[in-house]
């Protein structure tokens, strides 16, 4: 499958994380192109390490959160040469075991478009740290018909608009959609508050640490999978800074 990966990067600091670095390398490795979209001013030398790693990176004003940072992502590239497309963020750290497996039961499902984790808050929709769109969505017409009327909004419009809009414009368009994992009978959050349970019971492979920090979510980490704990423990630390 011919793979187009689209990241979404902000930091405060205008660092280069270790925990991104990991995610897009191993990301790299599945993607036909990878895309790095960033709203920081990185030094010179990071960005030539991503782009050793032939990965294009893209520099933007830093507006409209990550549907911007997709959208500029999106209208830079050919879609018609991909089978897939995916569009994530760097609030995800891992991967957190072997994305094989991952991709290979992704590949086997029947469906238009796909996401990590859903959620039924305000109105059913994929979380938007991970969305991915298939040949059917792409050949449509639709997905840059979405992409191309995305603007700059507040946080709570986006979520809005295109966050739950992404999900409700598919499904109403026809497009059926699925989900790599999900707690039965939990209708909100499930990334937030059903981390313990994506992990151990559905192999999930990245997790949202930054809002679940605690020393249970570290004891599972050491007994599920062999992330290193002191890169996700050193990041926390820093964006938590005052």
């Amino acid at each position: 499958m011919k793979r187009l990966i689209i990241l979404s990067h902000y930091d405060r600091d205008n660092v280069l994380d270790p925990y991104v670095i990991k995610v897009v390398k191993a990301l790299r490795d599945y993607s036909s192109k990878f895309v790095f979209v960033t709203t920081s001013k990185l030094d010179s030398w990071e960005i030539d390490s991503l782009k050793s790693c032939k990965i294009d990176v893209i520099e933007r004003e830093n507006v409209g959160f990550d549907f911007m940072s997709y959208k500029v992502g999106v209208l830079q590239s050919n879609l018609q040469d991909y089978d897939e497309v995916i569009l994530c963020n760097d609030s995800l750290y891992g991967p957190l075991r072997p994305l094989d497996k991952f991709f290979e039961e992704m590949e086997k499902r029947e469906c238009d478009f796909w996401g990590l984790t859903d959620n039924h808050d305000h109105a059913y929709h994929l979380q938007s740290h991970w969305l991915a769109v298939r040949r059917k969505v792409i050949d449509s017409g639709k997905f840059i018909e979405f992409v191309k009327n995305i603007e700059p909004k507040d946080k709570g419009t986006t979520i809005q608009l295109y966050e739950i809009g992404f999900t409700q414009f598919m499904l109403k368009c026809g497009f059926k959609s699925s989900v790599f994992a999900f707690v039965s009978g939990f209708m909100q959050n499930q990334a937030w508050y059903k981390w313990k349970e994506l992990l151990e019971e559905y192999n999930m492979p990245f997790i949202k640490a930054r809002w679940v920090e605690s020393p249970l979510m570290y004891e599972v980490l050491l007994k599920e999978t062999d992330y290193d704990l002191h890169m996700l423990k050193s990041n926390l630390k820093r964006v938590k800074r005052k």
